[in-house]
């Protein structure tokens, strides 16, 4: 086999070998052990050693009148234009390849719908075309599966796409090509995020890396990642994907990362980030000629830029919104025709707000369009009417704040309860919702005007570094209200790092904490389950004297399959390990599982003997004990003997809280149970007041 055809497979021997072959080879020879060596600085991920080996190749195959390796030589030099984020460069390259027939002609088309990929230009003909010319190649094979897969999944069809990266991943297998292949898994994991599934994405992606797919190899995995995480979790591994890529010279991947994190930070309200991010995008893809992703870019700044009220021309929004639709990004141009609209109604420009809203054309955009043009007791009925024809979060937030300024206290709890999707009420339940960065909470038929957000994050961080008095923290979350000795918080994603048990308001009282959506657990009657993560004395000693106790399965240095499998089967679960709170993981011995892959599986209760993790609840099922908070590796052993004990005879709140008096850790919470809570009653619903 020639070095050619091995630098995929064994880059660094091929390029020590090329290396050391040029000072003696002339001609065509010379030609190929450049184009060999350009090949394996592609697979070591360094472009700019590559491109120089590539254009020396091209030089040498031109000045011998080597027209068939001057063509290859373009190949790979198109390749490398598409990987640097250049697909004009990689078409003049493609368009200057002569004579190209059979396989060589495939490859082309390969390289050409790649092009056309990166510029939001059709690409399947040529991709599909290159699919059945390649099947003699089959590494170019994966190649334009891979692309094709990636196209499929950008124009909303996610399953096919799913199926070509599969594909591919079985052909990179077979050529002993296992971290390539493992990045398929990835990309399977970014075809599931790109039909909803955040959850098997998130999945899949650590497979991907457990499997020997690197980011630092390819910092764009975790341009896909980010997407899956919420805002606040995206942006770090957002930032980190960038100096990654810039350090690698992937102005491309750059670019779009930088879309990402303007996107990312839109999402999560820091205007001024996203603005500076689309501002660097748009220089980024004015040089790599990207007309359609520039487009995409210019509209997401002038959003970010509208919404911090410090500049944006209104009168520029339609001109920005047209381009970025005919480039393909619709949704994104209704934004921002929506946002643009309402701050022209606001501003008393009504015509130009009208006209902006009824450019709209997307479905559920189109709602809260008419919810903004609507009047009076009319926004509601709009508000209803939209969520009637398809759920839309957003437009249900809308109904929320006309609610909330229309000023009735029944009205406003029915909005908020849509909002978060259940219908759970109760004397002691203490409804939390947030709009427009205001904390709220519903109880006994009264709606209390709470905190703000970014107040309230201020005090946890201080709180956490410092610990002392919650009291602080108590002023911004908790209501002028009668309360009874159980209760139950329902709480928004803002609210998960409340440390509930150290509010004086909540000392020693029986406090369960229910995200929307969490479910009702299963109890099951299996043996109990006590698992131990590495680097951590204390939690192996943990276990130990649990199991000593109670019985039951003990996994000591556990490793993640082996977990899983236990736990599905398993009564209660207590894990004692490295809590991860960044990514939402538990440290085991062979490397990290994602917590929600650990809820999925269990049954009635878990807990969670790690640092933090609760701050990370916000999807699962039946009853969880965790810490908002650090937990040490020395001293919890005795908290979580004396937990055990009373969990025999109590329910996992009321244990909790008796525990916690005790022995003073303030900072474990018991979210979700496992039986339901009542339903809002008709009694309930009967009553009504304005907001306090």
């Amino acid at each position: 086999m020639s070095l050619v055809d091995r630098a995929a497979a064994e880059p660094e021997p091929v390029l020590r070998e090329a290396v050391a072959a040029l000072a003696s080879a002339r001609g065509a020879e010379r030609v190929r052990l450049r184009l060999a060596a350009c090949l394996a600085h592609v697979e070591l991920g360094e472009p700019a050693p590559a491109a120089r080996h590539a254009r020396l190749a091209l030089a040498a195959a031109e000045r011998a009148g080597l027209g068939g390796l001057a063509a290859s030589v373009r190949l790979a030099r198109a390749w490398l234009a598409v990987d640097r984020g250049r697909p004009r460069a990689a078409l003049a390259e493609l368009d200057r390849a002569r004579g190209l027939a059979g396989v060589e002609l495939a490859k082309a088309r390969c390289l050409r719908g790649a092009a056309y990929f990166a510029l939001r230009e059709p690409a399947e003909a040529e991709l599909t075309a290159a699919v059945a010319g390649l099947t003699a190649e089959p590494r170019w094979l994966a190649n334009a599966l891979i692309v094709r897969g990636a196209d499929a999944c950008y124009r909303g069809q996610a399953v096919r796409g799913r199926a070509d990266f599969a594909a591919a991943e079985g052909i990179l297998a077979e050529l002993g090509l296992p971290e390539r292949a493992a990045v398929c898994v990835h990309n399977q994991g970014f075809a599931a995020l790109r039909s909803g599934d955040s959850v098997a994405a998130l999945r899949l992606f650590d497979a991907a890396e457990q499997a020997g797919a690197d980011p630092l190899r390819h910092p764009e995995m975790l341009l896909d990642r980010a997407e899956a995480l919420p805002p606040e979790e995206a942006g770090p591994v957002l930032r980190r994907a960038i100096v990654l890529l810039r350090a690698a010279g992937k102005e491309r991947k750059l670019a779009e990362a930088m879309v990402s994190l303007a996107r990312c930070s839109l999402r999560g309200r820091d205007f001024a980030a996203a603005a500076g991010a689309a501002l660097e995008a748009v220089e980024l893809l004015r040089r790599q000629r990207r007309p359609g992703w520039a487009a995409l870019a210019r509209a997401l700044g002038l959003h970010s830029t509208l919404l911090a009220r410090t500049g944006g021309s209104l009168g520029a929004v339609g001109r920005i919104a047209d381009r970025c639709a005919r480039a393909g990004w619709s949704a994104e141009a209704d934004e921002l025709r929506l946002v643009a609209g309402r701050i022209a109604l606001r501003d008393g420009r009504e015509a130009l707000g009208r006209r902006l809203l009824g450019q709209i054309h997307g479905k559920a955009t189109r709602w809260r369009a008419r919810a903004e043009l609507a009047g009076g007791g009319e926004v509601l009925r709009v508000c209803r009417r939209g969520l009637r024809a398809g759920w839309d979060q957003e437009l249900a937030e809308f109904g929320l704040g006309a609610a909330l300024a229309d000023g009735d206290a029944a009205t406003v709890l029915r909005w908020a309860r849509r909002c978060r999707g259940d219908e759970l009420a109760g004397p002691d339940v203490l409804e939390y919702f947030v709009h427009e960065n205001r904390i709220w909470v519903g109880c006994r038929g009264r709606v209390h005007r709470l905190g703000e957000v970014r107040a309230l994050r201020l005090e946890l961080a201080g709180w956490r570094l410092a610990g002392g008095s919650a009291l602080g923290i108590q002023r911004l979350v908790w209501p002028a209200a009668e309360i009874g000795a159980a209760v139950t918080v329902v709480v928004p994603e803002e609210l998960a790092g409340v440390p509930w048990g150290a509010l004086p308001a909540l000392a020693g009282r029986e406090t369960t904490v229910l995200p929307p959506g969490w479910k009702p657990g299963v109890p099951r009657s299996g043996e109990p389950l006590w698992v131990a993560g590495p680097g951590l004395p204390g939690a192996e000693a943990e276990v130990r004297a649990l199991h000593a106790v109670h019985g039951g399965r003990l996994l000591v240095r556990a490793r993640v399959a082996e977990t899983l499998r236990a736990v599905a089967s398993a009564g209660t679960v207590h894990v004692a390990a490295h809590g991860r709170q960044h990514n939402g993981c538990l440290e085991l011995a062979d490397g990290p599982v994602r917590l929600a892959e650990v809820l999925a599986r269990a049954g009635g209760l878990t807990v969670l003997s790690a640092c933090g993790l609760g701050r990370v609840l916000r999807a699962g099922r039946g009853a969880v004990i965790a810490s908002v908070v650090e937990v040490a590796d020395a001293g919890t052993g005795a908290m979580m003997l004396a937990l055990h004990e009373r969990l025999r005879h109590e329910p996992p709140a009321a244990a909790l809280a008796a525990v916690a008096r005790l022995h003073g850790h303030r900072g474990f919470v018991c979210v979700g149970q496992a039986v339901s809570l009542p339903r809002r009653s008709r009694a309930s619903s009967r009553t009504s007041s304005r907001l306090q």
